[in-house]
């Protein structure tokens, strides 16, 4: 009987996926907006950051997140080498991205 309870409750953990499931370095996301978050450590001090939205996202939402991520590394300090918007096609939607690689100064 514990079996299947523990059964049913990791299945409906897995089959929820309706909240963000985002890992934020800020410790909070803008919105529910974001999905996915990765930040990468680069050599030479550098940051790489993809950030993906839903597909009711926009970019100003993926953009304010991207800023938070960094303050939370860098504090104020940073500096952005490099900065790309797109779109990725996922379940038959398209869906914001945010590419970028930043340094902390």
């Amino acid at each position: 009987m514990n079996v299947l309870k523990l059964i049913t409750v990791c299945s409906s953990i897995l089959l929820s996926g309706c909240g963000s499931n985002a890992v934020s370095h800020s410790g909070a996301l803008y919105n529910d907006h974001i999905r996915e978050i990765d930040v990468m450590p680069m050599s030479g001090g550098k940051y790489q950051v993809y950030i993906r939205g839903n597909n009711y996202s926009n970019q100003s939402e993926l953009r304010a997140q991207f800023k938070r991520e960094v303050q939370a590394i860098c504090n104020s300090a940073y500096e952005v080498v490099k900065m790309e918007a797109g779109e990725v096609k996922l379940s038959g939607y398209m869906k914001p991205t945010l590419e970028a690689v930043f340094r902390c100064e």
